[in-house]
């Protein structure tokens, strides 16, 4: 009997090929899409809890309170780790480890500005400028299951001079020799031993790591290496059965009793409270991961790929019910001999089975197929089948057996419901069929609310992509200065400059040391006079002369810098916020007048005066996340070079190039640079798209959900197209009539669209605050928002039906010209 019902299956396939194809086209797109969306979204959301009991780790974060605002810091002194296990018994382990743009602030002999060397053996050296370098402590790939393909985890990290490499980066300096104990030199000058390689890191995870050295190398302060500085990321591990919010909380009374004065080293506040940040949470804090994701887009995700499936069930569903038209006879036959629901339960479902199932093995190639061109060009990454938790393969094949018994029952219910008269009446197959009207409905109001949303997050990321941010950083080229050389950069910086100048190509360059977009925040405290606390602003500082008309930043009094006035060397140029912070109710009155500033460097306690010689328009540094809002707000200050503030060194040159020529004139500034820093990598990059860069998940994501609502509203369009083309199918004989008494193409229209149209309007109402409930759900991830105007809600509506009629004006017209005799004359 199975045998007979699915050659029957296959007969229907075969005999009626344009609603077999739609089927086909529609559950194959659904269900690639599914395995894409939720094998991706599901992974990003378990991100780092591969990790051995991930869920009892911790990164721990100080909230630092004053009559201002509130900082977070996730960057604090590596004294706090040690104290806090000592005397919170429910820790059992932490780990500590630095990232790379932290290197400038304590790591001897060395910035930030990282390459690593290796010579082979005919002495010919390989150099590699490296970003996805952290110093660790000896116990990171015991606290962390980072598997290791070579070396022992409990020692790969304890001698001072030891490097553990990921196997793609031994690849890259070593080719297919065995990189164990092989020698790389950091800036050419200091050797690693490799006692360790780690596979690749999974994608799924908040750090991303190339190189990890051992911190076992910075020099010991009466067994608080570099004591001085707040620069070092922490975790914890807790015990079983202990609660976050308790160790929290016995954290902050060891805070309250221990370290009050340590941290009044570092920053002076009100108030102080320590928070634990759950390791699977850091992934979705801009403080915390290299990539940021977000936790509602992913969720969005997942959801989206159930919806994207179930409008492919949907067209199935109401194709199904409404192609028992050109089969009433043979349904009504077999009910008039008897056949009862569990028969036609056992034809559909069989049907249903066989379109399923063709359809998730097309979707499987599919996926294949399009698994490189989808990760290169949306930034997806599909894991393999046998990456997939037990979990996961279930869900999968759980999908394919829910599809058939959905796509199967329900068509039978309604056809077994039906007398044999009914069937044989034709129209009488469609009418009083309110779930399918329902699930029509449902199917349109998620591509209303998709479009709206997909619409609202692209003028969203356009919007802050084309934000003045009080600085202008079109066709800026930044260039690495070597740093860890102060020497030779004092001795030739000067020359390199004026020889730069005359390039024919360069327009203006200045120096810095640091530039927008820079995730190493370099805090100055200033104070209107000693009765004041310190006031913590960030600087680009020090500069030279060049750099505020460089960058536009606009002087609403005083001067800029000028390098023949030796004074400027302790003078300061603020901007508004900042001198409103310090408590100038009139930013003005501040011109001429001395401020108090930190200049020691890391000894936070040496104060000097500073002439306030130039007021300034406050500029943006960082992305426009909440995270990044009170930082952005406090203000800025610039410095002439490092004469106030001795740790504002010198690390940047922008350089402003012509378009015409600029392959050459960068050829001829890399040649400059090689002859005055020799030995050294010319390291460079475009400002707005390093910058822009920082935007890049959001602009990922825009593409993503792009991509798979274009197949959502695809989906929905086939099913319309099906479903219309049945329509004109059933009303023949009325379009026949209507057309001899002169009926024209709206008539036609009237007659064909009509329960479609006010489905779409039901859809439009119940859409449309759904889509502004997405919109505004999004936007709060922004701290400066688009403001949604109605234009917003109503052009990708209007989209939508243009693209759903566009999908059906074949069918309309094909009416139209259908000749009316033929249509009387079909039975």
């Amino acid at each position: 009997m199975l045998v007979n019902y699915l050659k029957l299956s296959l007969r229907l396939l075969i005999r009626n090929p344009f609603f077999t194809f739609i089927n086909v086209v529609g559950l194959s797109i659904g269900f690639a899409v599914f395995f894409i969306l939720w094998q991706y979204s599901q992974s990003e959301l378990r991100t780092d809890q591969f990790h051995k009991d991930s869920e009892r780790m911790a990164r721990l974060f100080l909230t630092v309170s004053s009559s201002s605002h509130d900082e977070s810091f996730g960057a604090l002194p590596p004294t706090f780790a040690p104290v806090i296990k000592a005397e919170v018994p429910e820790i059992e382990d932490f780990v500590r480890f630095i990232s790379r743009h932290r290197f400038q602030e304590i790591i001897p002999d060395h910035d930030n500005y990282v390459y690593f060397s290796y010579l082979s053996e005919n002495q010919d050296k390989h150099s590699f400028i490296e970003e996805n370098v952290i110093y660790a402590d000896q116990n990171f790939f015991q606290f962390f299951n980072y598997p290791l393909a070579s070396g022992d985890p409990d020692k790969v990290l304890i001698d001072p001079h030891s490097i553990v490499v990921s196997a793609s980066t031994a690849r890259k300096y070593f080719g297919k020799e065995h990189p164990q104990g092989r020698i790389l030199y950091l800036n050419d000058s200091i050797p690693f031993k490799v006692t360790g390689v780690f596979y690749d890191l999974p994608r799924n995870t908040s750090l991303v790591l190339d190189i990890v050295l051992s911190t076992n190398r910075i020099p010991d302060q009466v067994n608080n290496w570099y004591s001085k500085t707040n620069s070092t990321g922490i975790f914890f591990k807790y015990q079983k059965g202990r609660s976050l919010s308790d160790v929290e909380n016995k954290i902050n009374q060891v805070f309250e009793k221990k370290l009050q004065k340590q941290m009044k080293g570092f920053w002076l506040a009100e108030k102080y409270k320590a928070s634990l940040m759950p390791l699977h949470d850091l992934v979705f804090s801009f403080k915390a991961a290299s990539i940021p994701r977000s936790k509602f887009a992913l969720t969005l995700l997942s959801v989206l790929s159930v919806i994207v499936l179930s409008m492919a069930w949907i067209n199935y569903v109401n194709l199904s019910i409404s192609m028992n038209i050109k089969r009433s006879k043979e349904l009504a036959a077999r009910k008039a001999v008897g056949a009862r629901p569990s028969d036609f339960i056992k034809q559909f479902v069989a049907e249903a089975a066989t379109i399923n199932s063709l359809s998730f093995l097309l979707a499987i190639s599919l996926v294949q197929l399009v698994k490189k061109p989808i990760e290169t060009m949306f930034n997806f990454y599909i894991p393999v089948w046998n990456e997939d938790t037990p979990v996961s393969i279930l869900i999968i094949a759980s999908v394919l057996v829910t599809g058939v018994v959905l796509t199967g029952v329900y068509p039978a219910i309604v056809t077994a419901r039906k007398t044999p008269k009914e069937i044989f009446g034709r129209n009488g197959m469609n009418k009083n069929n309110p779930v399918s009207a329902v699930l029509t409905v449902i199917q349109y109001t998620s591509a209303i609310a998709l479009i709206v949303w997909v619409f609202s997050v692209s003028e969203q990321i356009k919007y802050i992509l084309n934000k003045d941010m009080g600085i202008t950083i079109d066709r800026v080229v930044a260039i690495d200065l070597p740093v860890s050389d102060q020497k030779i950069i004092k001795g030739n910086l000067d020359p390199f400059q004026d020889q730069a100048n005359n390039l024919p190509g360069i327009i203006d360059l200045a120096i810095s040391s640091t530039l927008p977009g820079d995730r190493n925040y370099n805090a100055n405290g200033i104070m209107k006079d000693d009765s004041q606390d310190v006031h913590y602003v960030e600087s680009n500082g020090g500069v030279n002369e060049r750099f505020v008309p460089f960058y536009g930043i606009k002087l609403l009094a005083g001067r800029n810098f000028s390098g023949d006035n030796l004074s400027d060397h302790h003078s300061i140029i603020v901007s508004v916020n900042a001198l409103s912070k310090i408590g100038f109710v009139d930013p003005l009155e501040a011109l001429g007048k001395k401020i108090l500033i930190e200049s020691g460097g890391l000894n936070a306690a040496k104060k000097v005066e500073a002439e306030v010689i130039g007021i300034i328009q406050d500029y943006r540094r960082h992305p426009f996340y909440p995270e990044n809002e009170s930082v952005n707000k406090d203000g800025t200050i610039l410095t002439y070079g490092n004469y106030l503030v001795e740790k504002n060194t010198v690390r940047k040159i922008s350089v402003l190039i012509h378009s015409s020529g600029f392959k050459e004139t960068m050829k001829a500034l890399e040649q400059l640079y090689s002859a005055f820093f020799p030995g050294k990598i010319f390291s460079w990059y475009f400002l707005d798209d390093y910058f822009n860069r920082l935007y890049q998940a959001e602009k990922t994501l825009r593409n993503q959900i792009i991509l798979f609502t274009v197949l959502a509203i695809g989906i929905a369009c086939l099913g319309l197209l099906g479903v219309i083309s049945n329509k004109a199918l059933e009303k023949t004989k009325e379009i026949g009539i209507r057309k001899v008494l002169g009926a024209g193409l709206k008539n036609l229209c009237g007659v064909l669209l009509t329960n479609t149209f006010r489905q779409v309007l039901l859809s439009v109402i119940i859409g449309m605050p759904l889509a502004w409930y997405l919109t505004e759900q999004y936007l709060q991830e922004f701290s400066d928002r688009l403001t949604t105007e109605w234009w917003h809600y109503a052009l990708p509506v209007l989209i939508l039906l243009i693209t759903m009629l566009a999908t059906i004006t074949s069918v309309l017209f094909k009416a139209m010209r259908t000749n009316p005799t033929e249509s009387l004359r079909y039975e």
